[in-house]
Order: structure tokens, then sequence, then C-alpha cells
């Protein structure tokens, strides 16, 4: 399996209205365990990133662990869950109905 990572500026934790540079996966979530995340861009340099990453007793996964899949299947469907409702309440309102 391959996956493609991104940075991302993401709401920085513990700094309200604040800003963190954070690596992502393909579908745009946060990768777990990050610390710090430095970009170093100079002229005529390739840019760099280094990534300081906890590492647990379970070591570092990076991928899509199962309780990231379910936490996205979950938000996937509420998110249909509300679209549908939306489309009833234009199609009541659309029609004269209560």
């Amino acid at each position: 399996m391959t996956t493609k990572l991104y940075l991302a500026e993401r709401q920085a934790l513990g700094a309200s209205g604040g800003k963190a540079l954070l690596l992502v996966d393909q579908d745009g979530d946060v990768i777990p365990c990050q610390v710090s995340c430095d970009l170093h861009q100079a002229a005529g340099e390739v840019s760099t990133v280094t990534v300081k990453m906890t590492v647990t007793t379970s070591g570092v996964t990076i991928g899509d662990p199962v309780a990231n899949f379910m936490t996205r299947a979950n938000r996937m469907a509420k998110a249909a869950i509300e679209e549908l409702a939306m489309l009833a309440r234009h199609y009541k309102q659309s029609h004269g109905l209560q």
C-alpha cells in the first residue's frame, strides 16, 4: 500500500488562532504522533522537511489504522445524513409541505 503524504496548515493545539505545519495523508487527515514539523527552504537549495514524532510501545503508525478508518467512515455517514436532511427540508419548502 502506498500512502501519499502532504504538508498542510492546520490549527495549532493550545494556541487560539495559531497555525501549525503538519503532515497529512492523502485524505487530509493529520498523521498521528507528530511533535514538530520543520520546513527548510533556501535559495538554490532543495526544500526539506523534518518531522519529529513520538514513538510508543506500539511504534509509529503511518497510514490508515482501523480507528482512523472508523472515524472517517462515521464522519462521512454524518455528512450524508445532514445532506439528506437538508434535501428533505428543501423539498418540503419547495412543495409547500410542513
